[in-house]
């Protein structure tokens, strides 16, 4: 079973702000993502304890994009903003979010 498995997910801090979704990574409901974000922050320089009061407080804003037949899928802005998106299913480059 994948840690991150909708089976075993639940969103408390998930909301809606403008068009997008927008949640906290925490250790018990998203560990992989968690850790990852961690691990990235304290090789940025961050100590351990400063990288984890940051993911504490940061907010996560996704956009949501759904491919046929195969479903939704979300999409951190900031790499919206500074990359080139693919669906994750098909390959397909996509050009314009669907919300």
């Amino acid at each position: 079973m994948k840690l991150n498995s909708a089976e075993n997910m639940e969103f408390p801090l998930v909301e809606i702000e403008n068009g997008y979704v927008v949640f906290k990574l925490d250790k018990e409901h998203t560990p992989i993502a968690y850790q990852n974000r961690l691990e990235e922050l304290i090789g940025c320089g961050l100590t351990k304890q400063e990288a984890e009061e940051a993911i504490l407080t940061e907010r996560i804003h996704l956009e949501i994009y759904y491919s046929k037949d195969s479903g939704l899928f979300a999409v951190d802005c900031e790499a919206v903003e500074a990359g080139t998106i693919y669906n994750p299913y098909t390959g397909e480059l996509l050009e314009k979010p669907t919300i």
